[in-house]
């Protein structure tokens, strides 16, 4: 039984977990996750409870998922169903008009370590835009933004 096992991992240790999970399942061990995050489990799992205030409101069998689409999983407060790794995700560009929070050569290291945590050439931060930072476990993220 595991309680949200994907909730801060980054897309590749979500995979791993997967690949965790398969090997437990062909080991013939009973999983059961709670989970809001779904798309790592979407093709492995053989059944999907689902639970509002204490009671189970839908129990949908593996042969039955595939005719629910996103804007139902929606209605019962699940994500999406599809994978998509950071790197997919189309980032659009910043024109000269859009004003901006601009980083130049922007480096972090903690003190007493040598080595740089966050280390920017140049970012550009469209003001009133939702940014998300993104990458591996340890890529910085956190660092980065604790700076401000």
């Amino acid at each position: 039984m595991l309680d949200e096992p994907s909730a801060n991992l980054d897309y590749d240790s979500t995979l791993m977990l997967k690949k965790l999970f398969l090997h437990w399942k062909k080991q013939g061990k009973t999983i059961v996750v709670a989970v809001h995050r779904i798309a790592y489990l979407w093709d492995i799992m053989d059944r999907l409870v689902v639970m509002k205030q204490g009671e189970i409101v839908k129990d949908i069998k593996s042969e039955q998922k595939n005719t629910l689409n996103d804007l139902d999983l929606q209605k019962m407060g699940l994500r999406t169903r599809l994978m998509e790794s950071p790197m997919q995700i189309k980032i659009p560009s910043v024109t000269q008009d859009d004003q901006i929070i601009a980083l130049k050569d922007f480096n972090f290291a903690y003190h007493g370590v040598k080595k740089k945590i966050v280390n920017i050439k140049s970012l550009a931060i469209v003001r009133n835009q939702i940014t998300a930072i993104v990458g591996k476990n340890g890529a910085g993220k956190t660092s980065f933004l604790n700076w401000f």
